[in-house]
């Protein structure tokens, strides 16, 4: 199921992560993440894009606040994620071919992160808007593009907002801030060769 020379090789570059700053802080009032809905999640070729990333997610709720490691490999046919304690202890390893989802939940990791909704909102993040607003419905979800922000509105209501310290793609930071739900998530990346 999950390619274990992939991680493998991957797990040694996770290092990389421990180091990227993470990209500006907002005060907020998030709502905890057991609360909240998700986007579907989209088909991993309508990325458009073979990629391997590296990348250090802070997600921030009302009573709680996640920092992890992430080793992510998406293709036209699959997206696999390794998510790891910032010290290197493996949290959960996620599979998704764009018809079904699967998760291996390391024993002890905790049951309060939902990697479903983190998969979703990371897709929020960095796929094409066309690809968005293609899965969802296009009358009642709109994604606004400008040069260092996107804006999602769901029946022409702000839902959220991600702000990038330099493009829409991999490497970088960005923080992406759920205004239905007031949860805030920065992502650090860096690319793999």
């Amino acid at each position: 199921m999950f390619r274990r020379e992939f991680f493998s090789k991957l797990l040694s570059l996770a290092v990389i992560v421990a180091s990227l700053v993470a990209c500006g802080s907002m005060s907020v009032r998030p709502q905890s993440l057991n609360n909240m809905a998700e986007f579907d999640l989209l088909p991993p070729e309508s990325l458009n894009r073979n990629i391997g990333v590296i990348q250090k997610i802070h997600v921030r709720t009302l009573d709680e606040e996640f920092v992890y490691d992430s080793v992510v490999e998406i293709a036209n046919d699959h997206i696999q994620m390794l998510l790891l304690q910032p010290w290197g202890q493996r949290i959960a390893a996620l599979f998704y071919d764009g018809d079904e989802f699967q998760l291996v939940r390391a024993p002890g990791a905790s049951t309060k992160l939902p990697f479903r909704r983190m998969l979703s909102t990371m897709q929020v993040i960095f796929w094409p808007s066309r690809a968005i607003m293609a899965r969802h419905d296009e009358s009642s979800w709109i994604v606004v593009d400008s040069e260092n922000m996107r804006e999602i509105y769901r029946n022409q209501q702000l839902i959220g907002i991600a702000e990038y310290d330099q493009r829409k793609t991999w490497p970088g930071n960005v923080i992406y801030w759920d205004i239905t739900y007031n949860y805030q998530i920065t992502i650090s990346s860096v690319l793999l060769d």
